[in-house]
């Protein structure tokens, strides 16, 4: 057995060996034949274990030898590779599969060794030009409904994440990073960028409007400082925070206030249109961008007037989330 054992040699050796030690699983399972059949049966399984996984081993390295080679022998053939793409997203070269198209991001399949994995994604890329020009057409062309941002604030695009925002000039105007760019040219970056934006910018008019007014409403003095803080919290702020400015106002700013929708409670000045969850949870997202945050809290459950309060979460994200 000590021959059988061993899990060098070819893939035609090692399916011998694995036949060789099945005829001793045989054996070691008839309990009559064998004084200590279970010590037996646990040695021949052991055994055929690791000659199984020698063989996996075995194949799979051939397949990856065979796919680097040809896909080698295809990159320097100045003719164009053929390509295809499943509707899951799997990418053949040739023949072989060489990985997935997320979106516009390629995820090369693992291949034994450095330069196998160059290969594999050398030649994906090159023959995907004509698919990602595609996608781009299509999503510069598509409907605001194919978007959306999720729990995290990334952008996506029939369920592809496309972009992520980060902190911008404002509250209200946060940056659109892409996240996959390694397959796409500066005009196609451009195009994505621009349609993201539009998408972005009726998202926020929709849901976030009587911020907006309140962004371009001509304020000075001390109405000016208290609609300022609004902004930054996304429709709320404690009266404390602003109290200097709240013992400034006149009877004009206060019906200014009340005409934008504006409530002083008896803790908080606030934007009762912005509690609906709608607006709460793209406000939510829109204040974790603006502070940076590596990740943003679930919102609690709408509806709700109270909850168990998770000591993890802070109080301006519990006012921005209504």
């Amino acid at each position: 057995m000590g021959r059988l054992g061993q899990v060098d040699g070819s893939i035609e050796t090692l399916v011998s060996r694995i036949a060789g030690i099945r005829i001793w699983t045989y054996i070691a399972n008839r309990q009559s034949w064998l004084d200590d059949a279970v010590h037996w049966q646990e040695r021949t399984r052991a055994v055929e274990d690791a000659l199984s996984d020698a063989l996996h081993r075995g194949l799979t390295q051939r397949f990856v030898d065979q796919r680097t080679t040809s896909l080698v022998r295809k990159l320097k053939d100045k003719k164009s590779i053929r390509a295809a793409i499943s509707s899951d997203g799997d990418v053949l070269v040739e023949g072989h599969f060489v990985g997935k198209l997320n979106g516009f991001r390629f995820i090369a399949d693992s291949a034994d060794g450095e330069v196998a994995g160059k290969v594999v994604t050398n030649a994906a890329l090159r023959a995907l030009s004509r698919e990602v020009e595609y996608r781009v057409k299509e999503l510069i062309a598509d409907d605001d409904t194919a978007f959306d941002l999720n729990n995290q604030a990334l952008l996506t695009w029939r369920g592809f994440v496309v972009g992520r925002l980060c902190k911008g000039g404002s509250a209200l105007n946060p940056r659109i990073v892409l996240t996959a760019v390694e397959l796409l040219e500066q005009p196609q970056r451009q195009g994505i960028q621009n349609r993201l934006s539009r998408w972005l910018y009726g998202h926020i008019e929709t849901r976030l409007e009587p911020l907006l007014k309140l962004q371009d409403a001509p304020f000075s003095g001390a109405i000016r400082g208290i609609a300022f803080q609004l902004l930054e919290g996304f429709g709320v702020v404690t009266r404390k925070a602003v109290k200097q400015q709240l013992k400034a106002l006149d009877k004009r700013d206060y019906g200014a206030l009340r005409r934008l929708g504006i409530k002083l409670g008896r803790r908080e000045i606030f934007i009762p249109a912005l509690i609906k969850p709608e607006a709460a949870i793209l406000a939510v997202k829109l204040w974790g961008v603006s502070n940076c945050l590596e990740r943003i809290p679930c919102l609690p459950p709408p509806g709700r007037v109270s909850f168990p309060v998770d000591e993890t979460l802070n109080l301006p994200f519990l006012r921005v989330a209504g």
